[in-house]
C-alpha cells in the first residue's frame, strides 16, 4: 500500500504541468489567522512568561498543524471503516498535497539557462525564486551565485519531496501531512512563532541524515565519505549544512574548490540528476518489503 501510494503520486506529480497549481494553501492560512492571529514573540522575559509564551506556541502548533491532519485521517478511518481502497485515496492525496509548493526543478533549469545566456538578471530572478535574498548576491559575482542555489536547491528538493516521503512511511498520511503544515507555519508565521522551526528541525534531522547517506549509492561514494563522516551526528548542523556537506561530497566536490565557492553549472545540472536517482532508489527500497513478503 504504501509503494502504491507512493508510485501514484509521484506519477501524478511528475505529469502535472505545475506542481504549485496542485494545491491551495488559502484555507490553511485563514485557519492559522484564527489559531494564530498575532503569534506569540520569543523575546527576553520572566521565566513564567517565557513559559507560557513556550506553551501557548505549543498549542498553536497543535491546533494549525496537527489537529487538521488528525481530523482528516481520522474521519477517512471511521467513516470508511478502514477500507483499504480508501486508505489508498487518502494516502495519494495526502502526498499530494504535502510535497512542496514550488518546481525547484523548473526554476533550476531556467537559472541554467540564463547562466548561458549570461543574462545575470534572469538568473538571479531564479536566485529568488528558490528563496536567496536579493541581499545575498553581489552584482555579476557568478560564482557566489552559483553556490548559493546549489544550497538552496538542495535544501528545496529534500523539503518538497523526500522528507515528505520519509515522514509518509514513518507514519504514513499524518506525518507527510504533518510536516507541510509546519513548514506552511513556518512560511506564513516565520517571525512570530520560533518553535515551528525548532520542530521543523526536529523533523528534519532523521531524514536529512536517510537522504544523505542514499546519496552514497548515487553518487560519488569515496567523496561523500570524506565529508559526511564527521557530520553523521552532530546535533548542531541546520538541515541545509547536512545536504551541502552530502550534496558536494556525492559530487566530488572538494575542500579547497568548495571554499572558493567555485561551485559553476556542471554541479548544479549533476545535482538535479543525482536526486532523481535518489528518489528511483527511495522506490526500490519502498519496494523490497513488497517482494519480501
Amino acid at each position: 500500500m504504501v509503494l502504491l501510494s507512493i508510485l501514484i503520486a509521484v506519477i501524478i506529480l511528475q505529469g502535472w504541468v505545475s506542481g504549485a497549481s496542485l494545491v491551495r494553501d488559502r484555507w490553511f492560512k485563514s485557519w492559522l489567522d484564527v489559531v494564530a492571529p498575532g503569534g506569540v514573540r520569543s523575546e527576553k522575559a520572566e521565566p513564567e512568561t517565557t513559559l507560557n509564551n513556550m506553551l501557548s506556541q505549543a498549542w498553536q502548533i497543535f491546533l494549525a498543524a496537527v489537529l487538521p491532519a488528525l481530523l482528516v485521517v481520522g474521519l477517512v478511518y471511521w467513516w470508511f471503516e478502514g477500507a483499504a481502497w480508501a486508505w489508498l485515496i487518502l494516502s495519494v492525496v495526502a502526498l499530494l498535497y504535502s510535497f512542496g509548493r514550488s518546481e525547484f526543478s523548473l526554476a533550476l533549469e531556467r537559472y541554467t539557462d540564463s547562466c548561458g545566456q549570461d543574462d545575470w538578471r534572469g538568473a538571479a530572478s531564479c536566485a529568488y525564486e528558490l528563496g536567496i535574498a536579493e541581499d545575498q548576491l553581489n552584482d555579476g559575482d557568478w560564482p557566489s551565485m552559483h553556490r548559493l542555489v546549489l544550497d538552496a536547491a538542495a535544501y528545496r528538493g529534500f523539503e518538497r519531496m523526500f522528507a515528505v516521503l520519509f515522514w509518509f512511511v514513518i507514519l504514513g498520511p499524518l506525518g507527510a501531512m504533518v510536516y507541510r503544515h509546519l513548514m506552511q507555519m513556518n512560511h506564513f508565521k516565520s517571525d512570530v512563532n520560533p518553535l515551528v522551526k525548532k520542530c521543523i528541525y526536529l523533523m528534519e534531522w532523521p531524514a536529512v541524515r536517510v537522504f544523505g547517506a542514499s546519496l552514497a549509492v548515487t553518487g560519488n561514494f569515496a567523496g561523500w565519505h570524506l565529508r559526511w563522516k564527521d557530520n553523521l551526528l552532530q546535533s548542531g548542523l541546520s538541515s541545509v549544512a547536512v545536504l551541502n556537506t552530502s550534496v558536494l561530497g556525492a559530487l566530488s566536490v572538494d575542500d579547497e574548490l568548495a571554499k572558493t565557492c567555485a561551485v559553476t553549472r556542471k554541479e548544479l545540472d549533476l545535482m538535479s540528476r543525482l536526486y532523481t536517482r535518489t528518489l528511483w532508489l527511495w522506490l526500490v527500497l519502498a519496494a523490497v518489503p513488497v517482494f519480501v513478503g
